[in-house]
Order: C-alpha cells, then sequence, then structure tokens
C-alpha cells in the first residue's frame, strides 16, 4: 500500500450535512468525507479511460476522510470508550479520561459510593503527544438566508432557511491510499486532479464551498498506532481481549440478505471463528444516510453505518494471529472501501490504558489561528477584543450551564418531578429576589428551633414533594454556592451562576411536566 498526504484549506465556508436531505433540522457533519474528494476526481471520469475501474470502483484507490488537523497531523475522533467526570471537559488541563472497559469493578463501585457521574466522550478529535490527549474542535458558523423575491424586490415570505457550515480559514488533512497493482501513471493523474481549487458541499454556486488541496510531507503510519497486546479482562472462560477501534466510517454487510447491517459479526469483520464478540464491553453508534449522486441526479440506496470513534471488543485465543490480520485490516473491511470506509486500528495506545490525562494547557495558551497582537492595536481596536473574548467566554458559560441543567434533570427527573410545577415555580420567585450568597439557607435551612426560618424545601407542605430529591438538589446546588473562602475559580462556569442555575432548572423541568402532562404521562 502507497499512502500520500494532502492538506484542505477552507477557503470560504463550508457545508455539509449528515443526510443530503433539504428540509428539517440537519446535522452537520464533524468531518469531510473521503466521497468529496472522490467525487473532485471523478468530475474528469472519462479521462482516466480504462483504469477508471481502479481508481472509482474496485477498492484499490482509497480517498480518507479529511480531519481537522494542528501543524498538518492528522487527528482521531475521541473513542466512545472514554468517559469523563460529568463536569469536565476534554478540553480542559490535565482532565482524567478513563477507558470505561478497563475500568475495575471496585473503581466503578467507589465512583458510586461517591457520587461520581461518568459520561461518554462524543463529539471531539484529539492528538496524542506522548502519554497526554490534546484535543482539537471545529468551529462553525451558522447564517441565516430568505428566498428572494425578485418582482417585489424584497425577501420572499415564509421561505426562510439557514446554513451551518465550517468557517473559513480552516487546516484539515487526509489522505489518498493506492494498492501496489495501481500504476505510477494513474497515482500521478489523480494527484494532479486533486490538487488545486475545488467547490465542495452545499450552495457551491453562491458564496460556499471553496477549498484549496495541496500535496503534503506526512509520515503518520496508521499500523504503528497498533499494539498487539493482549488484555486480561477477568473472563470467566479465560480469553484474552483486544479492541478494534473504527478509524473511519465501517459499512458492514450482512452475507445473507446483502444489505447494510450494524451488527458486528466474526464473519463480517473476518475474524477467525475461535474468536468472540464482547457486546458487555463494546461501544459502537450507528447512523443511517442515503448519499445524492450528482452524476446520476438521484440518491443512492439507504446506508447503515457505524460510525468513526466506535469500539468494538473481541475476545480471542493465545493463538491470533495478529499480523495476518493487521494485513486484512490495512485493506480495509465491509463495503464502500474507496470512499475511505472500513478502517480498524488493533488495541491502539490510547485504548489499553485504564486512565489518560488531557495535556496540561497554559493559561496565556491561545490558538495560532485566533491568536491577536494586542499592542499592534489603537485603543478602540483594544477595547473592542477585550469586549469580543469576554463575550465568547460568557457563550461558552452559558452552554456549559445548560448542558449542567440537562444533565442534571436527565438523571434525577423521576425524583425531581415529585415536587409540583407551583413549587418549581416558588423556586424560581427566590432564585429572581434573593442575594445569591442567601439563595442557600431560603432552600435547605433547617432549625428546629423556629421552624418558620427553616428553608422552603424542608418544612411546611412542600417538604414531602421534596424529600425524595433533596439530596440529589442540594448537592447540585452547593456546587454553585459562592462563599469567599472555598476553592472555586472564578473561570468555573459555574462561579456566580446559580440564579441563573435555579431559573433555568425551574424553566426546564416545568417545560417537561407539562409536555409528560399534554401526552397522558404520569
Amino acid at each position: 500500500m502507497r499512502r500520500y498526504w494532502y492538506s484542505c484549506k477552507l477557503l470560504s465556508d463550508v457545508v455539509l450535512h449528515q443526510s443530503s436531505a433539504t428540509e428539517a433540522n440537519l446535522t452537520t457533519l464533524d468531518y469531510i468525507p473521503g466521497s468529496v474528494f472522490l467525487g473532485v476526481v471523478a468530475k474528469k471520469y472519462s479521462n482516466f479511460g480504462k483504469n477508471s475501474f481502479d481508481v472509482f470502483h474496485s477498492g484499490k484507490t482509497v480517498f480518507g476522510d479529511a480531519h481537522i488537523s494542528e501543524n498538518t497531523q492528522y487527528s482521531l475522533k475521541s473513542p466512545l470508550s472514554w468517559h469523563l467526570k460529568k463536569g469536565d471537559s476534554i478540553s480542559g488541563s490535565e482532565v482524567k479520561i478513563h477507558n470505561y472497559p478497563l475500568l475495575l469493578e471496585d473503581k466503578i463501585e467507589r465512583f458510586i459510593k461517591e457520587g461520581v457521574q461518568l459520561k461518554q466522550v462524543r463529539e471531539s478529535y484529539f492528538l496524542q503527544k506522548d502519554d497526554a490527549i490534546s484535543t482539537l474542535k471545529q468551529k462553525h458558523r451558522y447564517s441565516q438566508k430568505s428566498a428572494y423575491d425578485s418582482a417585489k424586490r424584497k425577501s420572499e415570505d415564509s421561505k426562510m432557511y439557514g446554513y451551518n457550515g465550517f468557517i473559513k480559514g480552516s487546516d484539515w488533512v487526509f489522505y489518498i491510499q493506492f494498492d501496489n497493482s495501481v500504476s505510477e501513471e494513474t497515482i500521478s493523474q489523480v494527484d494532479r486532479e486533486i490538487c488545486g481549487y475545488h467547490y465542495i458541499g452545499r450552495s457551491k454556486t453562491s458564496q460556499y464551498g471553496e477549498i484549496l488541496v495541496k500535496k503534503i510531507e506526512q509520515k503518520t503510519d496508521f499500523s504503528a498506532l497498533n499494539s498487539f497486546k493482549l488484555l486480561d479482562l477477568k473472563d470467566k472462560n479465560g480469553k484474552k481481549h483486544i479492541f478494534l477501534y473504527a478509524l473511519s466510517n465501517i459499512a458492514l454487510v450482512d452475507d445473507e440478505t446483502g444489505f447494510s447491517t450494524a451488527i458486528p459479526t466474526i464473519k463480517n469483520l473476518e475474524l477467525p471463528e475461535s474468536c468472540e464478540i464482547d457486546l458487555s464491553k463494546t461501544q459502537i453508534r450507528v447512523r443511517r444516510y442515503r448519499s445524492y449522486n450528482f452524476k446520476r441526479e438521484s440518491r443512492e440506496f439507504e446506508r447503515l453505518i457505524i460510525e468513526k470513534g466506535s469500539v468494538i471488543a473481541i475476545k480471542i485465543d493465545d493463538n491470533f494471529d495478529f499480523g495476518n490480520y493487521s494485513k486484512t485490516l490495512e485493506r480495509g473491511v465491509g463495503a464502500f472501501l474507496c470512499e475511505g470506509f472500513g478502517k480498524f486500528l488493533v488495541n491502539p495506545q490510547f485504548l489499553v490504558k485504564e486512565c489518560l490525562e488531557s495535556a496540561k494547557k497554559d493559561d496565556s495558551e491561545k490558538n495560532s489561528s485566533e491568536q491577536i497582537d494586542i499592542s499592534k492595536l489603537n485603543s478602540d481596536e483594544k477595547i473592542l477584543v477585550k469586549w469580543l473574548q469576554k463575550e465568547d467566554k460568557n457563550r461558552d458559560n452559558e452552554v456549559k450551564l445548560l448542558e449542567d441543567v440537562l444533565d442534571f434533570i436527565k438523571y434525577n427527573y423521576s425524583n425531581l418531578k415529585k415536587a409540583t410545577l407551583s413549587q418549581w415555580g416558588q423556586i424560581r420567585a427566590i432564585a429572581g429576589k434573593d442575594d445569591e450568597c442567601k439563595i442557600y439557607d431560603k432552600l435547605f435551612k433547617d432549625d428546629d428551633a423556629n421552624p418558620e426560618n427553616s428553608g422552603y424545601c424542608v418544612h411546611g407542605v412542600a417538604k414531602d414533594q421534596w424529600k425524595p430529591s433533596l439530596d440529589v438538589f442540594k448537592k447540585k446546588v452547593k456546587e454553585y454556592v459562592c462563599k469567599k473562602n472555598d476553592d472555586k475559580k472564578e473561570d468555573d462556569f459555574r462561579f456566580g451562576k446559580l440564579k441563573q442555575f435555579l431559573v433555568l432548572l425551574s424553566m426546564e423541568i416545568s417545560k417537561k411536566m407539562k409536555q409528560e402532562k399534554k401526552k397522558g404521562g404520569k
């Protein structure tokens, strides 16, 4: 196999959706599919003559997905086996990342006793530097649009729409892989067609989709990430484990029906019959979509795929042939190999350790694409930059606050809904009129000598309704309580946000209770 690497610079915003549909709330992809680059080359399909089958259909030529990059390094999708303590962010400094399948039962029990909840890491990409994990994030920009009524020279009524795309200026990296049987002439022809200026994604004829592709020197070797280490996970039959990490999307095919399937089996993963899939330690995400073929001007058959970042646990014998299976994986597993599908890694370093840690970040560290030399700005520009930085931080904190509220409701709703709508309205009223440092006492102060001075949730008629959720509610509010001598820092999104938390919590719970009541729920 020969693999060549290319950089992809976005010269304008690029819109790429998970679905080819044109209506409803569409989710934006977090990568640029290999099929996009295949399509760029396929515009000159007829120029390849007899070699067109080798390039576009045989799987001998693979157009890999483009991932967000840093210094031309190819990032990887975070494995679904990675879990963080709820409240932590993988982009934070020195955050512990737990490989859930490797956690011992006693450690899980300790987390439960301590009230620690683990959440799965999903929408992020990372680079591994030594033993530290450095995350990269794609930035999006939403633009509201409207159809134009040329007769009335105004926006057309009832025809609003929006695009959410990757922002221009971001750098991506992808590869094209050729089988040894593909001629040098064909490789050179593909290289000529892929390099240069192109338009991809939605709305290419207006303001979106311009990219510049260049060939780069890149030494990334995926096979070097494999580690042929047998993991002893205390299987009752004495078998050892390996983990398969989905480097790309995987399109498996059911041998009996010929249709797409999201169920991995020993046969469709091309494993020896002595192996066994351990579903208890397997974590996958699936997605279905239909791609659009511009040449035929029609949609293809629906695809059911296992998303990149999925982790499949395999029980194996001691005589498992790693070398032979790694060659199988180098070629690819499943269908649509020419679009970059079917790539696995075996026991990559970031899956064989129980605990990893995100890279330490300096407070002064900034993304090179956003770095501004303030000394070169005039006084008005400095004020504007500082205001923008503050607004950006406030926006991020608002998102984290809402996510924290929704997570709290998700895991505790069965008890929180025991309180009535009017009681949640009273919580909102207390949050609105009282000083933040007094709110905790207003809610939870327990004064047996003077019951009338007790908090709202621990006395009177409301006491019985709040009892099922009192402990978790009290613990959550404590996380937001502002004290002069505590160790909470101002860069914590919860700092000084107790009022907003309680208002949001009461609003979201009331909304959910009303929706449940409307549907006839109890």
